[in-house]
């Protein structure tokens, strides 16, 4: 049985925590270190949070081997990512018992897939993404790292999405579109077409790019 941290005690760590304890006898969960200092003592889903990331070296000397990261925010994520695999942390995969994965799609670590998320043949996901419930990603589509597909969220057919991409809740990139790195994608919007302009949030059916601030209405 490998000794694990979760990493995060933020409302993200409620959904991983639940589908890491369904994993049997695979894992003996020591605790829970958040990105903030103690405020006293915290207890979530019957596990205490034991200490913050500063205490990560620590934990490691003492024979915890492998990390779990709940942290919903994709940039927070890539970070921690980074920092466990320099401390010599494993990463492994955390896939709910309820999830699909064509036997031909292919994963790398860091990945968190819920309860009745579907990855469809040929279809291929990086490092660090959370596939939250439900979500699709069909076949011969590609998710490259640390993206967040949102409950309910479709990935159609031969599309490819880049690094730090949100899908939100129920939205939907329709078949052979690409989305480039850093980009949010509202609630319910619907992808019809190549995304190319990073660092921005796409809404709206057909989804269109938000007007950054203090300049709406202009052209």
């Amino acid at each position: 049985m490998k000794k694990c941290l979760v990493v995060g005690a933020g409302g993200h760590c409620r959904a991983l925590l639940s589908i890491l304890q369904e994993q049997g006898d695979a894992y003996d969960i020591v605790g829970i270190v958040d990105l903030q200092p103690l405020r006293g003592k915290e207890t979530i889903l019957g596990v205490e949070v034991v200490g913050t990331v500063a205490d990560l070296p620590h934990f490691k000397e003492s024979g915890v081997t492998a990390l779990f990261l709940a942290l919903g925010d994709n940039a927070e994520r890539a970070r921690h990512y980074h920092l466990a695999k320099e401390l010599g942390f494993e990463l492994p995969n955390l896939i709910a018992p309820g999830a699909y994965l064509a036997a031909s799609a292919t994963i790398g670590d860091a990945n968190l897939i819920c309860h009745r998320c579907h990855l469809g043949p040929v279809s291929r996901i990086g490092n660090g993404n959370i596939l939250n419930t439900g979500s699709v990603l069909e076949h011969e589509s590609t998710l490259d790292d640390f993206c967040h597909l949102a409950p309910l969220s479709v990935i159609s057919g031969r599309s490819h999405l880049g690094s730090q991409v949100f899908l939100g809740v129920n939205a939907t990139v329709i078949d052979k579109v690409k989305v480039c790195d850093r980009v949010m994608i509202g609630a319910g919007a619907v992808v019809v077409k190549d995304i190319t302009g990073g660092d921005a949030t796409y809404v709206g059916v057909p989804a269109r790019r938000l007007a950054a601030a203090g300049r709406q209405g202009q052209h």
